[in-house]
């Protein structure tokens, strides 16, 4: 199993979208267009195995006053997509 994070320009990205219905806001434009806007860091969870992949599109924000992160979701609530 592979489990990672994803940056936008990863061709992993772009290649596991039209293996399931995906909307927009999982594409890798929009979650970079959302972080510049949201502020935060745009990646995606990425998971493959030999059954499939999951994709689940993040913004990774800093926690101000704290040297910690949290993930949050780009406006218009991508799922993950199995």
């Amino acid at each position: 199993m592979i489990a990672t994070f994803l940056a936008p320009s990863d061709d992993r990205w772009a290649t596991t979208l039209p293996e399931a219905p995906h909307d927009v806001y999982h594409r890798p434009e929009y979650v970079r267009t959302a972080a510049a806007h949201q502020g935060g860091h745009p990646v995606a969870f990425y998971a493959r195995n030999n059954s499939g992949a999951l994709l689940l599109p993040l913004l990774i924000r800093s926690i101000p006053g704290t040297n910690k992160v949290d993930a949050t979701s780009p406006y218009g609530y991508p799922g993950p997509l199995w």
